[in-house]
């Protein structure tokens, strides 16, 4: 019986793995527009203050040196400020490496509108791994397609509230 029982739960894991929609690696150039952060799973701690408020939408664009960049605004204590990072392409497919040389690997879904932005590695001396769900538009999706979180061994899922201008409710960028 329990032979069995380890056949059929064996034979499910290929079938589930037939139905998950096809990752496709992003190119620095399918990338350049505005995205916002629809889910977000992850073992790196986020400050309670700050959990519950909107993340800005961040832009993907190509900057002079001809390399990816990612910008956000950011509401600081000081005002504003303008957060850039560029990103060289990896040698692996969807691969984009920052100046620190952590790893960011970005696959679309299928229909390029929303892509799956993942990280494993250290950050002061910590090793964290993060995923999280972005969307070309307004964020609406139920999160059906971001259940490969617990895969890969993260627990905590935030539900991001829907992209503002600003990362505190009243302030503008």
């Amino acid at each position: 019986m329990q032979l069995l029982l380890l056949a059929t739960g064996l034979s499910l894991f290929s079938a589930v793995q037939a139905e998950l929609p096809p990752l496709v690696p992003a190119r620095a150039e399918e990338l350049p527009g505005t995205w916002y952060m629809v889910r977000w799973a992850g073992d790196m701690p986020i400050p309670e203050e700050t959990k519950n408020h909107p993340m800005p939408p961040f832009t993907m664009r190509i900057n002079n040196q001809n390399k990816l960049e990612f910008r956000m605004n950011l509401m600081k204590p000081i005002g504003c400020i303008e957060f850039k990072l560029p990103l060289d392409s990896g040698t692996a497919p969807g691969a984009f490496v920052t100046r620190w040389k952590h790893t960011i690997y970005i696959y679309f879904l299928p229909g390029k509108t929303h892509a799956i932005a993942y990280f494993r590695g250290y950050m002061n001396y910590m090793y964290y791994q993060m995923m999280m769900l972005m969307g070309a538009s307004r964020p609406s999706l139920a999160c059906g397609a971001c259940s490969g979180h617990q895969g890969l061994g993260l627990e905590k899922v935030h539900q991001l509230p829907a992209g503002a201008s600003s990362s505190r409710p009243g302030r503008r960028c």
